[in-house]
């Protein structure tokens, strides 16, 4: 029992890192009213940070990123592809419709980025940690499941380096495209198009795999990868002259 719990510990420590949290040794009180010596992890500086009181158990699953801002990014990109139509060249009042599909791409990243945070840990530096899920069984199977639109992305730092999606290199691909939209690399009319599909993409991808992943119930991963939580078919409703 005792090297279970060092190899528990150890793996906590791995986890957190020593940036963020002290580990104490105190005295606890067990549901069964007995007391016991327990290892916790205290803030290193709470008062510089946000805390927030937190009096009952908590899962990832009720991480408001993954609920209610996943369904907000999902009602957001479904009005866009029923209402807003193929961007031609030419389309004035393009910026009026690039701008909000750019934001609500940025923050589904948001979500990916702290999906790998928790699986991962926030000590590893994020392109690790994209690194990592990339290769997962479970990221490829997700991918498999979304059947994405495909894409084609060129490193706006190194235009000979490109990745593509539906595949292996499908998460890189995605956040590549994140990156050159927040640095260089927009460009503009052709970037409509990828954006979209981007979103449709990721955004079916990350359901199929937090529902795997995410302690739901049958009802809640039925629930929440669901054919009416998918974003696929409406692309393809509103975009299909161009499907190939």
């Amino acid at each position: 029992m005792a090297e279970r719990a060092d190899a528990l510990r150890r793996q906590v420590q791995e986890y957190e890192g020593k940036d963020l949290y002290i580990e104490r040794r105190v005295r606890a009180k067990a549901e069964t009213g007995r007391e016991v010596e327990a290892w916790v992890y205290v803030g290193r500086s709470p008062s510089s940070g946000n805390p927030q009181l937190h009096e009952q158990q908590w899962s990832s699953a009720d991480d408001p990123l993954f609920s209610g801002g996943l369904d907000g990014i999902f009602g957001i990109a479904k009005r866009h592809l029923e209402t807003v139509r193929p961007m031609p060249a030419d389309m004035k009042g393009f910026w009026d419709a690039f701008l909000p599909i750019q934001g609500l791409y940025l923050t589904l990243c948001t979500v990916l980025e702290r999906y790998t945070a928790l699986v991962f840990g926030p000590k590893l530096e994020p392109g690790k940690r994209l690194s990592r899920l990339q290769g997962d069984s479970a990221t490829t199977a997700a991918v498999a499941r979304a059947d994405p639109p495909p894409i084609e992305v060129r490193d706006s730092r190194d235009p000979r380096k490109r990745a593509r999606a539906p595949g292996q290199s499908s998460i890189g691909a995605w956040y590549q495209v994140r990156s050159n939209l927040s640095h260089r690399g927009k460009a503009a009319f052709t970037d409509f198009e990828l954006v979209e599909r981007s979103i449709v993409g990721l955004h079916d991808t990350l359901r199929h795999l937090l529902a795997s992943q995410l302690p739901l119930t049958d009802t809640g991963q039925r629930s929440f990868a669901g054919e009416d939580r998918m974003l696929r078919a409406t692309y393809w409703q509103s975009r299909g002259a161009e499907r190939v």
